[in-house]
């Protein structure tokens, strides 16, 4: 199956797919409402996210930005960043809408993306960051098998100064998407 348009949708209603080109306004609004409600996850503020272009979006949506949807409402995103080294992928952007945390989207979302993420000839590893203190994000990283590699100190988007948390996941590509009773 090619991680592309391939959904991970479930009998609970929530389907988790890649974005379409044409959903960048609606991935605009709900990085904007991320953002502003957890300013301490995220080093862009509300405001430089609602001034980027919406092509910016579009931009972000080829790269591999997979959603969370409950019928036509998008509950949660995370975003592969390939912009780097050719060999590293990057996990970017995960929000989960506040009612829906504990359900397992937030998962579902990373299995995705990490599918997404093997199906990329020359990855060879995924790494993520994360706000230092949210146990709930280091748990869930650490179940799908991300190594802690560290810390840095970097500024969030309310201006304050966190240890943000570094993660590794060499990617094991004997299978493109992850089994759907991990999900």
């Amino acid at each position: 199956m090619s991680p592309i348009g391939a959904s991970h949708g479930r009998a609970d209603g929530i389907a988790i797919r890649l974005f379409d080109a044409n959903e960048a306004e609606t991935y605009r609004r709900f990085r904007i409402a991320a953002i502003s409600a957890e300013p301490d996850a995220f080093t862009t503020t509300a405001d430089e996210a609602a001034g980027l272009p919406l092509d910016w979006y579009r931009t972000r949506i080829a790269e591999g930005v997979v959603g969370a949807f409950n019928g036509p409402t998008l509950i949660g995103t995370a975003r592969l960043d390939t912009s780097g080294d050719a060999s590293t992928a990057w996990i970017r952007g995960l929000a989960v809408e506040p009612r829906w945390r504990g359900a397992g989207i937030g998962r579902r979302l990373v299995a995705m993306v990490l599918a997404e993420a093997r199906s990329r000839p020359g990855i060879d590893q995924v790494r993520l960051s994360f706000t230092a203190g949210n146990g709930a994000a280091e748990r869930l990283y650490a179940t799908l098998g991300f190594e802690r590699l560290g810390s840095e100190l970097r500024t969030t988007s309310s201006g304050e100064s966190r240890n943000k948390v570094l993660m590794r996941l060499r990617l094991d590509r004997s299978s493109a998407c992850p089994p759907q009773s991990r999900l």
